[in-house]
């Protein structure tokens, strides 16, 4: 018998007891001992539990955190002419087209928080020093008469990348109108964890056009994390990290990178929980762990490598 997978994780902890207690993992209690995945977010007081070798470490967010300030995120695409959604750092760099919304965010926002969806001149009421300024998508493709939001999942390890062929859809709580400015309608999707929450989310694998998106979401992130793939592969051996990449898709079925969150939301609805997020955790340590494969209930959800 094999000796069991020992883990820590100080966030989503429910998940990744879910996701790895069924291969044989057991929460590291001991400090003398070996971790072989640790799941380390520094948003605490919480103290780095000391082990005597750590396996799979997530990797030090200096070298995440350029894709997930949206700040230097935008800069970066910029420049690598990636940019799907253009993206200003002043108010009087946007063009004056009173027909299209402008989302102001906080570069180091999540959670919907410091996120302004307003027209043109209304966005200096809102910007404040350091903020971005996003052009709204136009022809966008709906579900419902709503606009919906693909989070897809992303795994970095040892110089390579790899996509999941599962992700989350989030459909927004109120009909969708290109002038309508209000957060349920464009961005909002705090709460939707909870029952009777309006914004809905469903499996990416159910839309009639998965094939064709996904095919574009593994284009796209090829391209974007391809021109990441230095500064990343500057932390340790054996660093990792998963990312959640936001894509909003047009009429067109072409889609559109919003942002990367290197510290995702792992804990969402029981149904979601069940049939991606837990996989998704599952497919991760098969990646990093091949011979827990036999053991894993749902092996057609998997990684796919795209970089390395």
């Amino acid at each position: 018998m094999n000796p069991p997978i020992i883990y820590f994780s100080n966030r989503c902890e429910s998940i990744f007891d879910h996701a790895l207690q069924p291969l044989g993992g057991k929460s590291f209690i001991d400090s003398g001992s070996k971790i072989d995945f640790l799941y380390f977010c520094t948003h605490s007081d919480k103290l780095k539990p000391l082990a005597k070798e750590i396996t799979f470490d997530l990797i030090d967010r200096q070298f995440s955190v350029p894709l997930a300030n949206r700040s230097r995120l935008a800069r970066s695409l910029n420049l690598a002419g990636l940019d799907t959604l253009k993206t200003y750092f002043l108010p009087n760099d946007i063009p004056k087209d009173r027909e299209r919304l402008w989302f102001v965010k906080n570069p180091l926002s999540s959670g919907g928080r410091d996120i302004f969806c307003v027209r043109s001149e209304d966005v200096l009421s809102v910007f404040e020093d350091g903020f971005i300024i996003q052009e709204g998508a136009t022809n966008l493709d709906m579900i419902e008469n709503r606009k919906y939001t693909i989070k897809a999942y992303v795994l970095y390890l040892n110089g390579c990348v790899y996509v999941f062929n599962e992700a989350i859809v989030l459909v927004h709580g109120k009909e969708y109108s290109e002038l309508d400015v209000s957060s349920e309608a464009q961005y909002l999707h705090a709460g939707c964890e909870q029952v009777g929450s309006k914004v809905k989310l469903e499996c990416f694998r159910k839309l009639s056009n998965y094939e064709y998106i996904y095919n574009n979401i593994k284009n796209s992130i090829s391209d974007v994390l391809g021109i990441f793939m230095n500064t990343l592969n500057c932390g340790d051996k054996n660093s990792y990290c998963i990312f959640s990449l936001d894509y909003l898709v047009t009429k067109a079925l072409d889609v559109l990178l919003i942002e990367i969150n290197d510290r995702p939301n792992l804990i969402h609805t029981t149904e979601i929980n069940q049939k991606v997020n837990i996989p998704m955790l599952q497919a991760a340590f098969v990646i990093m762990m091949p011979s827990l494969l036999s053991s894993i209930q749902h092996p057609h959800l998997r990684f796919s490598k795209l970089i390395g």
